[in-house]
């Protein structure tokens, strides 16, 4: 009786599949020792994937087997006749050059190592699989089968390997040429802000490398930027050479290693990246000591004059921006204050991250190699920078959103005596965070009316974009489905979120907008309904006030659309939506224009849309506005009470100071006698301004709740307090958008007021010229970076003349 084989199982997956994982057990298996069943079976696998050529070479590399059994003798002039599945290296050579050329253009330094490659030894074989699957024999002159390539089941290794998150990768290294499928899997692998991990490899075989030039499909991803290549038995040493001037990138990360036979792996351990990472530290010590040979004798005199003598006729101020490649919003801001700055005569230069690769910007060969009279950067303060940037070089941050590592009093006490900070809240990063005062200076959003210019544009570049209404954002995403963005696997955070969104929809169905204090006591209610907490007021403060906006935002964003979108549809206009992600809206799909460029595409859509929204729960002075407006379009906006607060607070402080008015009793109790100041109340009451209740009961629950809401400073939580805030209009935007002339005449409530506003406009150029032309003479006025530059520039210039006598305290 036959004794049944060890390998049965095997046999059965290799008899069963027509996949390549059971050949890659099977020829593992043979490493070992295998016994005539499986080997048999592994033949009859490798005809099967149409490799009947490697089949032959195995069965002649089992020599003995040959001799004894003259039936395998006959088995292998039988697998000569079917296709045998060898490639020959001729039909490659497009694929080698059109690989080569894509690694060469971000690997230069492969020239020489690419010359040598074009030919490939005779004694190699290459043979592909029906699936794709290719392996690499070699000739050794004994018959025996030795692998290059190794028979591998290359896909499922691909999809199955474990990766860590993708925020905690520092970088891919892999020891030996990956798969394509692995590569493929590897260059997939993105954080959510647009970071994609750098993947180094290291092949310390040049050989070897040559092959997966020619085997390697769509290798067109060698030319990707964050692909590094390093090639022969140096790979390692130029590779730490390499890495260590990378200043912008992480050294160590994943490291995957790609085994093949009689290969050793190139040593990659906790050593060489130590080692690694003390010479790139020595680069930026060095970079740094550099620096402060430019900086150490500057003191607030000689600033004082640096910037007298170039406003008159002396050498013009030297700029440097850092910005980011991670957003768009930030790198256009950053281009447009650049390009305002040139325009004041000053030579400027930017700097960002080299590619999505890089987690940093290399700050230090830039402030190294010359000197500089500035540096301003978006949302981040000098001391994020740790010794960066010297101490006594001007430093200019503007504070676009609400970031936590800026609104924190560790921030405001770390703004150094060289430094201004640039905000749309100058009070409350003073009273809130301790931000020093004479170093704040208050702006808004703006707009460069040299990019965004109202000179028509010609009709061939208007036409991809003609419509009668279009909107411009990336906030595809439906308010639901941001809830559970932002909630991630938390359920309960989840619930509250998604609770606050009915409570919001309630209010919104009811009112139109949702007012200053109502959307916390929404947020409130949400959360003691949906069991979510309860919290402190510094974790609603941080975790759900920023949430809960965004939110709001985006449901009055979605909700105009759908106004709008019902228009377009009843009336047969055409509306467009320009932005990332709409054609997967549920009901905006149809409406997708796709991203529209930033620039001089955008002043195109905006030219040829005869009417634009603006939709911004925030408050409606945004870029979109401004921009819009500069090129000469015209904007409806959907009401926001924070667009019109300026006004009626001025009124307010006027009544108080012309009625020596010095208690908020006294106030209430003034609003009771004096109907001015009853409307200027009441009308900030309307508006969602908390406190103003004649009740005191009321005003004393606005309080309570404002303390437990977790953003106001405590200096606003006390009567007394509370009354010289508003009486100083404390937190009270510098600008609005209420305070462009005629803005108020282009904004509507509801459905009804936008439907009768586009009915109005769309078909009366002439109309929606006249009232435009009055908004952008005051967004030209007020709103361009062009006013900012000089205001920095002013800001500087009379911080170092006011201090020019006095010690720098915070140096």
């Amino acid at each position: 009786m036959e004794t049944p084989s060890p390998h049965a199982a095997l046999i059965a997956a290799l008899d069963a599949s027509h996949s390549d994982a059971a050949l890659e057990r099977a020829f593992s298996e043979l490493v070992s020792g295998a016994d005539l069943p499986l080997l048999l079976a592994i033949l009859r696998a490798l005809v099967r994937q149409g490799v009947a050529g490697l089949a032959v070479r195995l069965l002649e590399s089992t020599g003995g087997l040959l001799t004894d059994r003259p039936d395998l003798a006959a088995l292998a002039d039988e697998l000569s006749q079917p296709p045998s599945g060898e490639i020959q290296w001729s039909e490659l050579d497009e694929r080698f050059r059109d690989n080569a050329n894509a690694a060469l253009s971000g690997n230069p330094h492969l020239h020489d190592t690419l010359d040598d490659l074009t030919h490939i030894s005779e004694r190699l074989h290459l043979f592909v699989t029906r699936s794709g699957t290719p392996s690499v024999v070699r000739d050794d002159g004994q018959g025996r089968l030795d692998f290059v390539l190794p028979f591998g089941d290359v896909r499922s290794r691909a999809a199955g390997l474990d990766l860590p998150e993708t925020h905690k990768i520092t970088g891919f290294v892999l020891r030996g040429v990956p798969s394509g499928p692995l590569l493929a899997r590897l260059l997939d692998v993105r954080h959510r802000n647009g970071f994609a991990p750098p993947i180094d490899i290291l092949e310390t075989d040049p050989e070897v490398f040559g092959i997966w030039l020619r085997v390697l499909e769509h290798g067109s991803a060698l030319g990707d930027p964050r692909l590094n290549l390093f090639v022969g038995p140096e790979a390692t040493r130029q590779y730490h050479q390499w890495l260590a001037t990378q200043l912008a990138r992480g050294v160590g990360g994943v490291i995957i290693t790609n085994d093949r036979p009689k290969w050793d792996p190139p040593i990659l351990d906790r050593q060489f990246f130590a080692d690694t990472r003390a010479d790139q530290n020595k680069i930026k010590d060095e970079s740094i000591e550099a620096q402060a040979l430019l900086y150490h004798d500057r003191d607030m005199a000689s600033w004082a004059r640096r910037f007298k003598e170039a406003g008159e006729s002396g050498p013009p101020l030297r700029a440097l921006g850092f910005t980011t490649c991670f957003s768009t919003v930030i790198q256009h801001a950053m281009r447009d204050l650049a390009s305002a700055f040139r325009r004041r005569g000053c030579e400027v230069d930017l700097v960002k991250e080299p590619n999505p690769s890089c987690l940093d910007v290399d700050t230090w060969t830039a402030l190294a190699r010359s000197p500089y009279d500035l540096v301003f950067v978006i949302n981040h303060l000098r001391s994020e920078l740790g010794n960066r940037i010297h101490p006594r070089l001007p430093y200019v941050c503007w504070c676009q959103d609400h970031m936590e590592n800026m609104w924190t009093k560790e921030a405001g006490r770390s703004v150094g005596a060289y430094e201004i900070v640039l905000t749309q809240s100058p009070w409350f990063l003073e009273t809130h965070c301790g931000y020093p005062a004479d170093h704040l200076l208050a702006t808004s959003n703006l707009t460069d009316p040299h990019t965004y210019d109202c000179v028509p544009v010609a009709e061939k570049d208007l036409a991809r974009f003609r419509c009668d209404v279009s909107y411009v954002s990336h906030g595809s995403r439906t308010p639901e489905q941001v809830a559970l963005d932002i909630a991630g696997h938390h359920r309960e955070f989840a619930s509250c979120l998604q609770r606050f969104l009915v409570l919001a929809k309630r209010h919104i169905d009811s009112y139109g907008f949702i007012a200053g204090f109502d959307l916390y006591r929404i947020m409130m209610q949400a959360e003691n309904e949906s069991g979510y907490g309860p919290l402190s007021p510094a974790q609603r403060g941080v975790g759900l006030c920023p949430h809960v906006l965004r939110l709001y935002d985006r449901l009055l964003r979605h909700e105009t659309l759908e106004w709008a979108a019902d228009w377009a549809k009843a009336t047969g206009r055409r509306m467009r939506i320009f932005g990332r992600g709409w054609e997967n809206h549920p009901r905006l799909r149809e409406f997708a224009a796709g991203e529209i460029a930033n620039g001089y595409e955008l002043r195109c859509a905006y030219q040829a849309s005869a009417i634009n929204l603006q939709v911004n729960g925030y408050g409606s002075l945004h870029q979109r506005l401004l921009d819009c407006v500069a090129s000469g379009g015209l904007v409806l906006s959907r009401y926001n009470p924070t667009d019109f607060l300026r006004e009626p607070w001025s009124d307010l402080r006027r009544c108080v100071e012309g009625g020596g008015i010095t208690s908020l009793d006294g106030l209430l109790s003034e609003a009771g006698r004096s109907q001015e100041v009853r409307g200027v109340v009441e009308k900030l009451a309307a508006l969602g301004v908390p406190g103003l209740d004649p009740v005191r009961v009321a005003r004393e629950r606005d309080i309570e709740l404002m303390r437990q809401v977790g953003v106001y400073p405590d200096e606003m939580l006390s009567a007394e307090s509370y009354f010289k805030a508003l009486a100083g209009m404390h937190g009270v935007p510098e600008r609005a958008a209420g305070d462009i002339s005629g803005f108020s005449q282009l904004t509507f409530h509801d459905r009804a007021e936008l439907h009768q506003l586009m009915e109005r406009y769309v078909d009366e150029p002439e109309a929606r010229t006249t009232v435009m032309t009055r908004l952008r003479e005051s967004v030209v006025t007020h709103d361009t970076y062009d006013v900012l530059a000089g205001r920095i520039l002013d800001a500087l210039a009379t911080l170092f003349r006011r201090n020019s006598g006095k010690a720098a305290e915070r140096d």
